[in-house]
């Protein structure tokens, strides 16, 4: 039988990539990483904790799209990627 361990999963129809996540979590199992006009958010499973009770992304996210699981221990990272917008003045990367 697989070991389980809580966890957390990402909901790639209802996350916009505004980072809200990222920027609360404690462990740094949610991360951002923007290169040019292409913004991932990357999950670590290996890094979460579940906040040793109830996890901050839960709560914290905006779009209700992250929601508490079980997953196979030693799972592979997620990755959600969002295309960003240019600015229509001077046409740089505006953020999410």
């Amino acid at each position: 039988m697989e070991e389980l361990q809580r966890s957390i999963s990402i909901d790639p129809e209802k996350c916009t990539g505004c980072g809200a996540c990222a920027l609360k979590c404690p462990r740094e199992a949610i991360r951002i990483q923007d290169e040019g006009f292409l913004r991932r958010l990357i999950f670590d499973p290996q890094k979460c904790d579940f906040c040793l009770g109830i996890p901050i992304c839960v709560s914290i996210c905006p779009e209700n799209a992250i929601e508490p699981i079980e997953r196979p221990l030693n799972s592979e990272a997620q990755v959600l990627e969002f295309e960003i917008m240019p600015c229509a003045e001077c046409g740089k990367p505006t953020g999410i």
